[in-house]
């Protein structure tokens, strides 16, 4: 995978750094992080079911609604690269646009409202209103997660008591 920043004939020059292809490679590390989120907010949700994570996934999904497709393309590098994708096999889940392309290229740039974009293999991110999204949702996550351990906890010790015949917490007895 190769990466490219913005062209610095461009008319939106990208912020003087030493090396771009750190920026490109933190950028791509920031999507695999949003997909940790994701993952975890799945997992909690499906343990849970609880209503405000539903919620706030589908405040994620109204900024980054393909985050699944362009995480595949930043996480299997290897697999493009030998034309084994899922995208290059129509393989992914919903079915995408295919793409033909083997040697996929990240593009960075910056635009006017002060924002990050990559482009990468027809899928293009805003990434500073992905990362804030991915923050939000991961507060309520972990709010959402809490509440439910703090609840389970309460359950377990009530049922504790009661198995083995002691008073129930706060009946003074």
């Amino acid at each position: 995978m190769r990466f490219t920043s913005w062209p610095e004939s461009a008319s939106r020059r990208a912020p003087p750094t030493k090396n771009r292809g750190s920026v490109c490679t933190e950028r791509l590390t920031l999507v695999v992080a949003i997909d940790q989120v994701l993952a975890f907010a799945r997992r909690v949700r499906k343990l849970t079911g609880d209503a405000e994570l539903a919620n706030a996934r589908a405040r994620f999904d109204a900024v980054w609604p393909e985050a699944q497709r362009l995480r595949d393309l930043v996480t299997h590098p290897d697999a493009y690269a030998v034309g084994e994708g899922w995208r290059q096999i129509a393989k992914q889940s919903p079915p995408t646009q295919p793409i033909s392309d083997r040697y996929l290229s990240a593009l960075i740039y910056w635009g006017d409202g002060g924002g990050t974009n990559m482009s990468l293999g027809g899928e293009h991110l805003d990434l500073r209103a992905a990362a804030q999204a991915a923050k939000d949702l991961a507060r309520v996550v972990e709010r959402v997660r809490v509440k439910h351990l703090v609840q389970a906890e309460r359950d377990a010790n009530a049922a504790m008591r009661q198995r083995f015949g002691l008073p129930s917490e706060g009946s003074g007895k």
